[in-house]
């Protein structure tokens, strides 16, 4: 990410109030990308020891100085970055999340660029300390809803078209005892007909709603590298939504048992219909597990 900040911060007066503002809602936003390496590059307008906003989010160990990081390493003082003073200021700075912390190796100042007042600063970040490889299972996509309403005789039909393809086969199987053969055959009649249902495909279960049923070889796979919760302040979004909506249902819970006390008729249809309109509203930004529906 990168950000400039409001010109004479370390003046005081508006300015800096402004700028503490917009640090703030930088640090808030690279918070919501959850737990992973951010590096939050800047021209900030002040010296980051001079920031209260700054200073307040290194105490909490979930963001750091990368200059300050690489001195304490290297026993020397970070140097200036900004020269519109003689003495210079460290105005230009690099911010890393606790998480990206862990793969910073260097730091240091490229001089002789031919710009004006500052100094342009070099990181070198170790990426493949970001990730590691696992050996994923792949599980099958679950079966988008469907609000069409089907006839009895419609999904009879449905499933006479699903079956009538491995009927021969599931009538071997039945008659040889295969048990396994069957279980196989129940499944890709399952994913046919519910694929049919739900408008995706009228002869054949796609590919990526197929599989279950079936213990597949876990694959290779590059992922985000294991990282403790206490390293970070981050809260992902849809977990903020989750808490939200948590409050939403307990206020909804406490409201009704009130109303229900002071003897208000019908109150708890219409408060749950209200809660179940926010629901529908919510859901689609509240993560979903793939293991709570086996179809």
């Amino acid at each position: 990410m990168s950000v400039y900040g409001f010109p004479g911060s370390e003046s005081g007066g508006d300015a800096t109030k402004n700028n503490g503002h917009l640090l703030k809602l930088v640090l808030r936003a690279g918070a919501e990308l959850g737990n992973v390496p951010i590096v939050i590059l800047g021209d900030f307008n002040i010296t980051p020891e001079k920031s209260l906003t700054l200073c307040a989010a290194f105490s909490t160990g979930c963001w750091l100085d990368a200059a300050l990081q690489m001195s304490a390493l290297t026993g020397s003082r970070p140097q200036p970055t900004c020269f519109a003073s003689p003495q210079g200021t460290r105005i230009d700075a690099v911010l890393c999340s606790a998480v990206a912390a862990v793969g910073l190796r260097d730091l240091h100042l490229v001089d002789d660029t031919g710009l004006p007042t500052h100094v342009p600063i070099q990181v070198c970040l170790d990426m493949p300390s970001y990730s590691q490889e696992v050996r994923k299972q792949r599980t099958s996509a679950p079966f988008p809803a469907t609000e069409t309403k089907w006839t009895a005789k419609r999904e009879n039909e449905t499933f006479q078209r699903a079956y009538s393809g491995m009927a021969e086969r599931w009538t071997h199987a039945y008659r040889s005892s295969d048990i396994e053969g069957l279980w196989a055959l129940w499944c890709d009649l399952a994913e046919n007909y519910l694929a049919a249902r739900c408008d995706l495909s009228a002869t054949s279960c796609p590919g990526k709603y197929r599989g279950r049923g079936r213990v597949a070889e876990p694959r290779p796979q590059r992922v985000s590298a294991c990282q403790r919760p206490d390293q970070t302040g981050a809260v992902l979004h849809h977990h903020r939504v989750l808490l939200k909506l948590t409050r939403r249902v307990e206020e909804h819970q406490r409201h009704i048992a009130h109303l229900q006390g002071l003897g208000a008729p019908g109150v708890t249809p219409q408060e749950t219909s209200h809660l179940w309109q926010n629901i529908v509203r919510t859901g689609p930004r509240v993560a979903v597990h793939l293991e709570l529906s086996p179809f």
